[in-house]
């Protein structure tokens, strides 16, 4: 069991799942998420917070031969000690805009984006 399954409820809702179906589906490579262009993965991220998901965090990845792989780069946010599930939802999003926002991949490559949503604490 991993650590996100264990402190964070990972059943993915529908509507979730039809946001991120703005990305493009990367379930062929073993990997069962979408990536996201940076303006995609901000739009996302907002919706998120209008419908109470959280991000606990993300990685980045490129498109090379128009296959994703991992730049080996990421952000997370944890749960604060006796934080509510809404303000952790309020400061995770900010986090993850400010991380998309900012992102410069170090070779130059377009990045795109993956997200560790949470819909509740357990």
């Amino acid at each position: 069991m991993s650590f996100f399954s264990e402190k964070y409820d990972t059943t993915w809702p529908d509507i979730y799942i039809n946001l991120l179906k703005r990305g493009i589906p990367i379930h062929e490579y073993g990997i069962n998420n979408w990536l996201l262009s940076r303006e995609d993965a901000l739009f996302v991220a907002n919706e998120c917070k209008n419908n109470g998901i959280a991000i606990a965090g993300g990685d980045v990845y490129e498109l090379l031969d128009h296959e994703p792989e991992p730049a080996h780069d990421n952000w997370y946010c944890e749960v604060n000690t006796n934080e509510s599930f809404n303000n952790y939802i309020s400061r995770s999003i900010a986090k993850t805009i400010e991380y998309i926002s900012t992102y410069r991949h170090p070779r130059g490559f377009e990045p795109y984006f993956i997200f560790v949503p949470v819909f509740e604490l357990k």
